[in-house]
């Protein structure tokens, strides 16, 4: 089978016989713009550097109007409850699947959270490093990219028994995995403007090396089927962008050529 460049950017890096200390993630976020509520699902493997791995799916429910009604649940799986395909994107932790395009699962007491969905996977991630050597090599130590920055999403997802059809809903599925986390980090990602189908996607983060701690460093970029792509990731122009986070409001300023 020939994959896409997403979909081999989404392979699973872990290994269970070589690999000691790494955590990686795929996760997947919708937006519902009418009904004011968004979903976030996370499949993620833990790999101490001695033991087994511990794999996980995380799943929670925004509801902006009525926050009473946010839920989030997460369940764990031992080695034996686990099925990865190292050739493509498949994982199935207990009864919950994630493939490169699709996901279905249920989680939570009394399967409050159940789900059968599907987009429509891109052909080429968005990258966030500027060389292609920062994903292979050991620096930096946190690896990030978006193998679908923007698709259409379909299916159903129940949640407490309330259901949502997807069809026609926008989101995104990012991938990310590394020996450590960055020392602090914003993630910011949105493909549902007014009057516009721009997609943005930020990531601002501080590291450390060894004691220290570097300045911050942030990737802006932003996508309009009438304009060129703007991407803001280079050595000298990440350290420069003036950015800060108020809560959970991040004010950032950027300038590229």
């Amino acid at each position: 089978m020939t994959l896409s460049a997403a979909h081999r950017d989404n392979l699973i890096r872990w290994n269970s016989k070589s690999t000691k200390g790494l955590y990686e993630s795929h996760f997947i976020k919708v937006n519902l713009p009418e009904e004011k509520v968004a979903f976030w699902w996370k499949f993620t493997i833990l790999q101490p550097l001695k033991g087994p791995a511990l794999f996980e799916v995380w799943a929670i429910f925004f509801d902006i109007e009525h926050p009473e009604n946010n839920c989030a649940a997460k369940e764990s799986f031992g080695p034996g409850e686990t099925t990865i395909d190292p050739s493509r994107l498949f994982c199935q932790y207990g009864d919950n699947i994630l493939e490169h395009d699709k996901s279905a699962g249920q989680i939570g007491s009394d399967s409050c959270f159940k789900w059968d969905i599907e987009w429509d996977a891109g052909q080429h991630s968005f990258r966030h490093f500027p060389k292609d050597w920062m994903y292979e090599k050991g620096f930096p130590k946190a690896k990030a990219l978006t193998p679908t920055i923007n698709a259409e999403f379909k299916g159903n997802v129940s949640i407490n028994g309330r259901t949502f059809d997807l069809a026609g809903s926008r989101g995104m599925q990012g991938h990310n995995w590394g020996k450590s986390h960055a020392d602090r980090w914003v993630w910011v990602h949105c493909n549902h403007f007014e009057d516009s189908d721009a997609v943005f996607e930020s990531v601002s983060s501080v590291i450390k090396v060894g004691p220290l701690r570097s300045p911050t460093f942030t990737i802006l970029h932003a996508t309009e089927p009438s304009r060129p792509d703007f991407t803001l990731n280079g050595w000298t122009e990440m350290p420069r962008v003036e950015c800060r986070l108020d809560g959970l409001t991040w004010h950032f300023r950027g300038e590229h050529g």
